[in-house]
């Protein structure tokens, strides 16, 4: 996709009510320990964090994506997302 497609359908789930995925989801290894991650934030107090940091973003929907994921994992009180564009083309 697109950025700007991947944008649209980002913010489209984050406005929609419906889960994006259910209990049953096949994970890789690499799925399992990113939803481990944010179940993780959703048990524990928000003081115990800063911020959720994205090493080498590129573009405005990683950020989109972790405030997604944020909510799908049920986070209470989500983290600042703060992309560190590490790339000159990317900023």
């Amino acid at each position: 996709w697109s950025e700007e497609k991947r944008q649209e359908w980002l913010l489209s789930e984050l406005r929609g009510k419906r889960p994006l995925f259910g209990s049953d989801l096949p994970q890789t290894e690499e799925t399992a320990d990113v939803l481990g991650a944010f179940h993780v934030l959703a048990e524990l107090p928000a003081d115990c964090f800063g911020a959720y940091v994205i090493s080498m973003a590129t573009a405005p929907s990683d950020v989109l994506a972790v405030e997604l994921l944020q909510r799908e994992c049920h986070v209470k009180q989500p983290l600042r997302v703060v992309p560190l564009f590490e790339k000159l083309a990317d900023l």
